[in-house]
């Protein structure tokens, strides 16, 4: 089914004049209302020095303060929220004043962490503080979740506010926290903040280079920048082409200055202040402008399950972020940058670029010479790293927008589509959806018991479980595993030995809290921590006569190997029935059944004439969705049948922020006939209920005439189920599909696969 078009978009509410927003005037989505900021005084005789800085950066704003060609800290503020753990040192910067929380706003925690509302003047501040990742995340992740969290950003954006975030979790190499990251976790990209890789202190280099930036603007300058809006579309801009990664500045229009998080060591203070001081108040950056004119809009219910949601995130000028929900395999938009504008109205160039996302799948087509509107066609991607390399991935694509003037180049306006990481999408050659499998996962193993697993490899050992495992390495290697489980046999004993140390002294402690005896619990725990590492690295060091770590042969090459195999299960379903017959694997029947029936549930297992299970596959190759559940079912067999003790393995569905989407608990799956036309789709549940057909416009059907028509379907709801008990959000709650209150009767006119029409409706 194609997409449904919205066309001709009213203008966003932001659009109502680019020269009212940029006034200061109050927003419809600001968070608190508070009198446009004053314009800031001229240096009075006998000020402050402009800083106190005892370097090259400092003799230059000095210099230029003396001539009057710096701008200096009058009338700007800093908002320290985080209650001193990582605030700036004002120290250097004597005009530099700070925003005071009063007793009562620190008791209602108003001076804590994201800042939702509007101060007067110029402000810039901080919070290195963060919720872990599955509970919030970040300050920046917050408000980028929540389009009201992306208006008050906005609304700080266009009255002279800046704030740093510390990523904290959000932004690390990894998936699903392992091994210690989850990817970027953020579901736009936005020119409204700076976010600071890192945790605590991070954001510390950022905000010595915003203090050192503002003083450097000319009087002049400053002064008009903060009167029309446009200071920290300006502070963006010039810090953005100032990172010291930048090799030249072709750079900026690249996904290279744009990411999503920024590194300290990156930021050049006194290349940000020059380029401040070099910009003239006639000569101000210009601002890229964003409207949608026409776009792709799916259907909730039909195109996708989610109560409540849209694709639509957020519009702004600066930020256009879409969620990808709907079925189809591009999504479609029609943006234009014709309200952009520079305030000495000197003519300006287009550029568009992709940031982030394969390029050679995306297209932007201009629509006029000038290129001051765009056709964008962003198909459905994949988790991918955010470049070439990259150990960080996204689910994300990034288009900017960038505007020229002849003198410089705007900051970045964004066009953002987050894709969800817990669907897992197939599409044929033409385009057609075939599955989406909804809490798509991963699948790791571990040992559980490395004395254990290794003492497998001596011959004989472990039955079918042992011969299995040595059939996955060559003679020498398993000699060669033999010798490391004896050479490893004194590390074992000394982490016992640690740990019964460390129980002994934390028991002492429990009975008398001495010096001696926190000092001795110290003592045990450092040299548990210690036989533990040793352990460890034993395991990740190459040996002789090992190609790799014994870890990465082990549990990659060999356990993993068959994990990853799709036809594991399938090959050894004689060996696998003996083993449970004999008397090594009585009573783990019941790990396995409970595996088959959720696989088989899933329309990816079925059951011969034999009795035996064959791979039901939608091609001749596991669709992703197949081989993540093949996966999750072949580490229950390694771990709860063959190897239990000494293997172990988990599951994750893939993390989305609950704020942006809840993953439905079932697998649905595209029906074409010849011609390639929408016949609905098969839906198969995690519960393990019945299959159920749906009609191309969402019915579920009740009965088929011959050629296999619905000719009866209902309607069907859908809602997230009420939390039970006290649970804190965020968190991800069942979707209920419920009967509708309508049947349809459908008829056709003739003998192919054409629309019917309904002749009657009635209640249920």
């Amino acid at each position: 089914m194609p997409p449904r078009l919205r066309r001709d978009l009213p203008p966003h509410r932001f659009h109502a004049g680019a020269a009212l927003l940029l006034a200061g005037l109050p927003l419809a989505a600001e968070p608190s209302a508070t009198p446009p900021p004053p314009e800031p005084p001229a240096p009075a005789a006998g000020a402050p020095l402009i800083t106190t800085r005892k370097d090259e950066l400092g003799d230059l704003l000095r210099a230029w303060h003396a001539a009057g060609t710096a701008a200096g800290h009058i009338g700007d503020r800093y908002d320290n929220r985080d209650r001193g753990h990582s605030e700036l040192d004002r120290r250097p910067w004597p005009q530099l004043g700070k925003i005071e929380y009063t007793a009562e706003q620190k008791e209602k925690r108003q001076d804590w962490a994201f800042c939702g509302g509007l101060h007067a003047g110029v402000v810039f501040g901080n919070s290195s503080t963060s919720a872990p990742a599955r509970l919030g995340g970040s300050n920046a992740r917050m408000a980028y979740v929540n389009p009201r969290g992306l208006a008050a950003l906005l609304a700080q954006y266009t009255r002279n506010h800046l704030y740093v975030y510390p990523e904290h979790q959000d932004h690390d190499p990894g998936h699903d926290g392992h091994p210690d990251g989850w990817g970027d976790l953020f579901p736009t990209n936005t020119p409204f903040v700076i976010i600071s890789q890192g945790s605590s202190g991070s954001d510390q280099p950022f905000l010595r280079a915003i203090a050192a930036t503002l003083a450097a603007f000319r009087p002049e300058t400053k002064q008009r920048l903060v009167k029309t809006g446009l200071l920290m579309p300006a502070v963006q801009m010039i810090f953005r082409s100032c990172n010291r990664h930048l090799q030249n500045p072709a750079e900026y229009r690249t996904g290279k200055a744009h990411p999503t998080a920024f590194e300290g060591g990156w930021v050049d203070e006194r290349a940000m202040a020059e380029r401040a001081h070099g910009i003239a108040p006639d000569a101000l950056p210009p601002v890229a402008m964003l409207r949608v004119l026409q776009e792709d809009a799916p259907v909730n219910g039909v195109d996708f399950f989610a109560p409540g949601a849209t694709e639509r995130h957020f519009d702004s000028p600066f930020v256009v972020a879409r969620v990808f929900r709907g079925r189809h395999a591009v999504h479609r938009m029609t943006v234009s940058a014709e309200e952009s504008f520079d305030l000495d109205k000197r003519p300006l160039t287009f550029h568009w670029a992709v940031l982030r996302g394969d390029a050679a799948r995306i297209r932007i087509d201009r629509q006029n010479a000038a290129g001051s509107a765009v056709a964008i066609e962003v198909p459905w991607h994949d988790r991918r790293p955010v470049f070439d390399r990259s150990p960080l991935a996204s689910n994300r694509v990034d288009i900017g927008c960038f505007v020229n003037n002849g003198v410089h180049d705007s900051p970045p306006s964004f066009v953002t589509l987050c894709f969800l990481d817990h669907e897992a999408r197939t599409y044929d050659a033409e385009g057609r959806l075939l599955e989406i499998g909804y809490q798509a996962g991963g699948t790791r193993l571990e040992a559980a018991d490395w004395g254990r697993l290794l003492g497998l490899f001596e011959e004989g050992a472990g039955a079918f479980p042992g011969r299995l495992l040595r059939s996955r390495f060559t003679p020498e290697e398993r000699a060669a595993l033999r010798a490391a489980a004896q050479a490893k046999a004194p590390l074992d004993a000394a982490v016992a030995a640690a740990e019964a140390r460390k129980q002994a002294a934390d028991a002492a402690r429990k009975q008398a809290e001495t010096a001696e005896t926190a000092s001795e619990s110290t003592a045990a725990r450092k040299a548990l921590d210690d036989a533990r590492k040793a352990l460890r690295d034993f395991l990740a060091a190459k040996r002789e006569g090992l190609p790799a770590p014994i870890e990465t042969l082990v549990l990659e090459r060999a356990l993993g190997g068959l994990m990853r195999d799709p036809a594991f299960f399938v090959s050894r379903q004689a060996d696998l029935e003996a083993f449970l017959a004999a008397p090594e694997g009585a009573g783990r029947r019941g790990a396995l059944e409970t595996g088959l029936r959720r696989t088989a549930a899933l329309g990816i297992l079925a059951r011969t004439d034999a009795g035996r299970f064959a791979l039901s596959l939608l091609r001749n190759a596991p669709t992703r969705y197949e081989q993540a559940m093949l996966e999750r079912l072949h580490g229950e067999i390694l771990a709860d049948v063959l190897f239990p003790g000494a293997v172990k393995t988990a599951f994750r569905v893939h993390y989305v922020p609950p704020e942006l989407a809840e993953p439905p608990a079932w697998r649905d799956v595209y029906r074409h006939d010849a011609a390639g036309r929408d016949l609905g789709w098969t839906r198969y549940y995690l519960n393990g209920d019945p299959p159920a057909d749906f009609t191309p416009d969402g019915l579920l059907v009740l009965a088929l005439d011959a050629r296999g028509r619905p000719t009866r379907a209902q309607t069907v709801r859908y809602r997230l189920e009420e939390p039970k008990g006290n649970v804190a959000p965020p968190h991800w709650r069942p979707l209920l599909q419920i009967p509708g209150d309508e049947v349809r009767h459908i008829a056709y006119d003739g003998e192919d696969n054409s629309p019917g029409r309904v002749t009657r409706t009635e209640r249920p």
